[in-house]
């Protein structure tokens, strides 16, 4: 897989997983627990991500931001 590849893939990937957060309400099954499982979907945002690290393949990243409340639980996304 080429840089310009896996640069496109990872592009394609943080925009699927900003719908997935946009849209969690509608794609989550509602359970007993389901209000203490899920943060409010506006609250959380996806800050930085690091997609292709020239030499090195292990740097990739996605950086998750709550708001500042820290420690957001990420079951259900």
């Amino acid at each position: 897989m080429t840089a310009t590849m896996r640069t496109l893939f990872l592009a394609l990937l943080f925009v699927n997983i900003s719908i997935l957060i946009l849209y969690s309400d509608i794609l989550m099954i509602p359970t007993a627990n389901a209000n203490l499982l899920r943060a409010d979907p506006s609250a959380l945002v996806i800050n930085e991500v690091d997609a292709d690290t020239p030499g090195d393949d292990t740097a990739e990243f996605v950086e998750l931001y709550d708001g500042g409340t820290g420690n957001t639980v990420l079951n259900g996304y």
